[in-house]
């Protein structure tokens, strides 16, 4: 079955910094279902985590069209964290060595380390969703992890 990738990002808020921030791959919010069209007819015909509870997949049936869309759910940032965001990925890339046996935790604990410097006020449940945008972004496959994570996906093609 040829399934159409859906990547378009969606925003509750415009402005400014809504195409940076699409660029990037991230939106407002928080982890959520993709918002669709109120006039169009879906149904969810199945979803799963690749990354619980950071990333899941859901493949979406329209009726309508007969069409099938592959969605990725991620976690979002508010504007304030997307802020962060920002900043620690051109910081933290300055303190990142290349000869380390666990790169996610040197990571984690340079990120750690800026955001108590830079005197930014992040939850731990709001680091997490930071830690899983910078790893994505710095370690991972930037905005195309999930589906590099996917074990049903067997071939990707434009």
């Amino acid at each position: 079955m040829k399934l159409r990738l859906d990547l378009k990002f969606r925003f509750r808020k415009k402005e400014s910094t809504e195409q940076s921030r699409a660029d990037h791959g991230l939106t407002d919010g928080s982890l959520e279902t993709p918002e669709t069209p109120e006039t169009q007819n879906f149904e969810v015909i199945d979803e799963y985590w690749i990354e619980e509870p950071y990333s899941k997949i859901q493949i979406i049936h329209y009726p309508d069209t007969g069409e099938h869309e592959y969605h990725v759910v991620e976690p979002v940032l508010d504007d304030y964290l997307y802020s962060v965001f920002y900043v620690l990925r051109h910081s933290v890339v300055e303190y990142l060595q290349s000869e380390v046996e666990d790169r996610y935790a040197h990571l984690e604990e340079n990120a750690r380390r800026l955001i108590k410097e830079m005197g930014f006020e992040v939850s731990d449940e709001d680091f997490e969703k930071l830690f899983y945008h910078l790893k994505n972004h710095l370690i991972e496959y930037g905005p195309i992890t999930p589906l590099m994570k996917d074990r049903l996906i067997e071939d990707i093609s434009c």
